[in-house]
């Protein structure tokens, strides 16, 4: 494995077509593991005062998710739909997810990759508050990692540090849509979509690449 080659894969734990996108690029994942390495990045969709209760954005989200499992074969859970998204009261905010995700990276024999999706379903399939650390318990006890570690790793201004850093790494990168993914030759950071696309489409631009810069 050449470990200065990698993908990139910018993600939002509130981001439904994120969801949608997760088993796309668990597969590229699989397919690519032996010669790339896989970061995930997370990138702040709501943050601010963009933060805001769930209701005030419902409208959208009802048109949308159907529109997300019809395109890529997700389902959204009755927990979600009903619970969190009928009651209206959480808020949407980006920043407890990825203070999550970085509290358990690097801290269990999950990917990067299979740590995000994990975290989507919490919220997704079992309608989990994400902004609660207690909703974290069940993941941080199959990381392998002991409740009271992770929420003091959650808590902690170390973690905070560095998910503001990496949202800014988001920013400087020119991402402001998400999914994304890039492919970092070492060289130089190749785009390989922003947006849902398909295993089919993504595996073949990412060997194209491959092959190209071995040439080089």
């Amino acid at each position: 494995m050449n470990l200065n080659r990698r993908i990139i894969y910018i993600y939002d734990a509130l981001c439904g077509w994120c969801y949608g996108f997760s088993e796309v690029i668990v597969t590229l994942e699989k397919t690519f593991q032996d010669i790339l390495t896989f970061q995930v990045l997370n990138g702040g969709m709501i943050m601010g005062d963009r933060v805001k209760p769930i209701s005030e954005t419902r409208w959208y989200i009802e048109s949308a998710y159907p529109i997300v499992e019809a395109k890529t074969g997700v389902q959204f859970g009755e927990a979600y739909l009903n619970g969190i998204l009928k009651s209206g009261q959480i808020l949407s905010d980006s920043l407890p997810p990825a203070l999550a995700f970085n509290a358990l990276k690097g801290q269990t024999k999950l990917t990067q990759i299979g740590l995000a999706s994990s975290i989507q379903r919490l919220l997704y399939i079992e309608g989990k508050n994400l902004n609660e650390p207690d909703s974290y318990r069940s993941l941080s006890e199959e990381c392998g990692i002991s409740f009271e570690l992770f929420l003091s790793k959650f808590k902690s201004e170390e973690t905070l540090k560095e998910t503001q850093i990496e949202f800014q790494q988001v920013k400087s990168l020119g991402v402001n849509g998400f999914p994304t993914v890039l492919f970092d030759s070492g060289n130089r950071i190749y785009p390989i979509t922003s947006g849902y696309s398909t295993v089919e489409i993504l595996s073949n631009r990412i060997h194209h690449l491959v092959e190209n810069i071995n040439k080089q």
